[in-house]
């Protein structure tokens, strides 16, 4: 799952913070290595080391999510570490000095540099996600108020309900129905022949 861009510029925060305090460190080993005096006491020494420990698990996971990639070693028994808290304080034998230190440290640039174009990246993909809900919302909405203006099934007119099945004559009283008028007609006439038969028959 690719990472916020929240997160990424805490990667970048960690990442820059670490360089600062992890140069500082190593210029005062370089000075106190070449003769000059110790920077620190050593107690502060200690201080600032264990510090630099606690902070390279955080630079370790804001260096993998750069997409550039860490320093390795690789020992003779064809081991290879890749972990910054178990490199920040290897120090290579025959005269080497300090060189794991500065490839650290000559590499964070290019990790920062990483992190700043997936910045970029995510900041692009949250702009769309977002203008894209945006656009649904507002279909939504708009959906929403054209059925508002639409008046209720009961009380669209009969003619507009009835059209559907195909045009009908409009309602009109009982009394003017032709089925009505018919079978009244022939009550009424049945009665009125009844009655003459009778009186003739008298």
């Amino acid at each position: 799952m690719s990472e916020s861009p929240e997160l990424i510029r805490k990667h970048i925060a960690v990442l820059s913070n670490f360089e600062t305090i992890y140069r500082e460190f190593v210029d005062a080993l370089e000075k106190y290595r070449s003769g000059g005096e110790k920077t620190w006491s050593e107690d502060e020494y200690e201080s600032r080391r264990r510090q630099i420990l606690k902070d390279a698990v955080r630079g370790q996971k804001a260096m993998e999510a750069s997409g550039v990639g860490t320093v390795a070693l690789r020992f003779p028994n064809r081991y290879e570490e890749d972990s910054l808290p178990a490199l920040v304080f290897h120090f290579r034998a025959g005269g080497l000095g300090l060189s794991v230190q500065h490839r650290i440290l000559d590499m964070i640039p290019s990790q920062i540099a990483g992190l700043e174009v997936r910045l970029e990246e995510a900041e692009a993909a949250e702009q769309e996600a977002g203008m894209g809900l945006f656009d649904k919302v507002f279909q939504q909405s708009q959906e929403r108020h054209r059925r508002a203006q639409e008046p209720p099934e009961d009380q669209m007119p009969k003619l507009a309900r009835r059209s559907i099945g195909g045009p009908s004559e409009p309602d009109r009283p009982w009394w003017e129905n032709p089925w009505v008028v018919g079978t009244g007609v022939t009550v009424i006439g049945g009665g009125i022949l009844a009655v003459i038969a009778a009186l003739l028959s008298a």
